[in-house]
């Protein structure tokens, strides 16, 4: 047997008696790729039964990272920069502080604002990877989870290895970093909910709850940092750009400081109307708004139309 170094980075273990265990081979590295967990060496060749005779090395079979995902102890357990990270703290922001932030946009405060996210994203992901960790052995071996737990290290490495950001430019690159990031964290919901329900007999109803909440939560916070680091980057660049409280739009990166209720409720009101007109072919109640129809307030206009549309599909069903 045979084990790397505590960076994590490599790990493997192998057998060559007659009832060999499964060989097992990880990396962190991505030029690297994983053996099977469930293969087993077969005899070698033209084996003679001597004492004297040496057998030759066994065989094994290289399949994708895709299909296996072997874990060693050391991955899990044994890297210190991970517990690094996941020992941090996280530093909360409020939408207000975002909004305050964010209305006078100066060249200082969008590099501030840079690091500040530079410096955040790797220590919320280190927590989530740790809460991947303290599942049960058998869960994490369940090929969507592993594959979100993946996703979740290589965005941990990448961004942790980002240099601190100095210059416009450097911020424009980070920004291509994290889109980069974004673009391919977009399967992670649909891959956590098909793992865990193929995992929930080996779970209580409160553990995948728990689990399941704070990995949604996180993932909020993480994609709100980000994307509204984009967002003034682009807005900076944009010469047009000025941010006026007496328009209405109120623009400030993702949210909107002029959200109006009345006309977030009708829009989505009419798309889960349609929806059950479309998918069930019946004619859906009709939706009246009543109350202080002109209240404006401050939000992220995705997040708020996400809920309301939720709640009214709910009710109408």
């Amino acid at each position: 047997n045979s084990r790397g170094g505590l960076n994590g980075e490599l790990s493997f273990s192998t057998t060559t008696s007659p009832k060999a265990e499964p060989i097992q081979y990880t990396s962190l590295n991505p030029n690297f790729r994983t053996i099977s967990p469930n293969h087993v060496a077969p005899p070698p060749p033209n084996t003679v039964n001597s004492s004297t005779t040496t057998q030759s090395p066994p065989q094994i079979s290289i399949k994708s990272t895709g299909q296996y995902r072997a874990y060693s102890p050391q991955h899990f357990y044994q890297n210190r920069t991970l517990d690094q990270y996941a020992s941090q703290s996280i530093n909360p922001i409020t939408l207000r502080q975002l909004i305050v932030f964010g209305r006078n946009l100066t060249e200082e405060r969008i590099i501030k604002s840079g690091n500040y996210v530079r410096s955040e994203l790797p220590v919320r992901i280190a927590h989530r990877i740790r809460d991947f960790q303290n599942l049960p052995f058998i869960v994490g071996t369940n090929p969507h989870l592993a594959k979100v737990y993946d996703l979740y290290w290589f965005a941990f490495e990448k961004l942790r290895k980002f240099p601190p950001i100095r210059s416009i430019e450097e911020n424009n690159e980070w920004c291509k970093t994290i889109k980069g990031l974004l673009k391919d964290h977009l399967v992670v919901i649909p891959q956590l909910a098909m793992g865990i329900m193929e995992c929930s007999e080996h779970l209580s109803g409160e553990q995948i709850d728990r689990f399941m909440n704070t990995m949604l939560r996180s993932r909020i916070s993480r994609r709100v940092l980000a994307e509204q680091q984009i967002a003034l980057t682009e807005n900076w660049h944009d010469s047009s750009y000025t941010y006026d409280q007496s328009e209405n739009d109120g623009w400030i990166g993702v949210i909107s400081t002029h959200c109006k209720a009345n006309e977030i409720v009708e829009k989505c009101a009419k798309m889960a109307r349609s929806f059950y007109k479309t998918f069930y072919d019946v004619e859906p109640p009709q939706v009246l708004v009543d109350g202080q129809v002109d209240t404006t307030f401050a939000y992220i206009p995705d997040h708020i139309e996400y809920i309301v549309h939720e709640l009214l599909r709910n009710s109408i069903k």
